[in-house]
């Protein structure tokens, strides 16, 4: 079954559910749930049992939630069934993503998120938010337009922000009213607080960049990059 929990799925956009349709004949019912089981609802009342049907997750059919599971059930045998074995989120297919620092209490000076930092949350709501630039990088593959969030604070980095050419086009913003301060904390050859390596397009705005050898290393044909309303200080070498 597939998606069989923890997927994230993004709104209007097509999703391949699939299941496996070896072992008996017939139409097969496709329902969904989005409150962990209690009510289901058909997403096909009947279709070919080919393993495959194609999902499109239409955000007014489909709303924003982390508590989503899929059943698909034979229409002849009806104990033929299978569920996802655990949850699955729907999120919104505009490219934003949440960052606050972990442990957060005080939420005055937050210019886009709700809740402390937590590298188990999705990074896809204000609501639950990451605690890091890099772990929002790791989880997903961003596209051009998509925003990375990055809420008032100083966020001290074990190591560099890579942004590579998977994520080509992607913009980290900072709080424009307070500071984004990323700290790479270690000058020494090779550190670098954001390091741009063979990606596009790229735009990092209001941020402040410190602690590395370099704050910004940018190589391996990364044009068009953009820096705006950022503050680069403290490197070892320079910005």
């Amino acid at each position: 079954m597939n998606p069989n929990g923890g997927e994230t799925l993004p709104q209007d956009e097509p999703y391949n559910l699939k299941w496996r349709s070896v072992g008996f004949s017939g139409d097969v019912r496709i329902e969904w749930s989005n409150d962990g089981g209690t009510t289901w609802t058909d997403l096909a009342a009947a279709t070919a049992n080919d393993g495959l049907y194609e999902w499109t997750v239409d955000a007014a059919a489909f709303p924003v939630n982390n508590d989503y599971l899929v059943r698909v059930t034979s229409i002849d045998e009806s104990t033929l069934t299978d569920a996802s074995d655990s949850l699955f989120a729907v999120a919104p297919s505009i490219g934003f993503y949440y960052v606050n620092i972990a442990g957060d209490s005080d939420f005055t000076d937050n210019e886009y998120t709700t809740a402390a930092g937590d590298d188990g949350n999705s990074g896809l709501t204000p609501d639950s938010p990451m605690t890091s630039v890099q772990a929002v990088l790791a989880a997903y593959d961003l596209d051009a337009g998509d925003i990375i969030y990055v809420d008032t604070g100083s966020y001290t980095l074990t190591t560099n922000i890579v942004i590579a050419a998977q994520d080509a086009g992607v913009t980290i913003k900072g709080a424009e009213d307070h500071t984004t301060l990323l700290n790479r904390g270690n000058t020494n050859s090779g550190q670098y607080t954001v390091q741009v390596s063979g990606a596009t397009y790229v735009t990092l705005d209001h941020l402040s960049i410190t602690g590395g050898l370099q704050g910004v290393y940018v190589h391996g044909a990364s044009n068009y990059f953009t820096l705006t309303n950022s503050e680069l200080y403290g490197n070892g070498s320079h910005g």
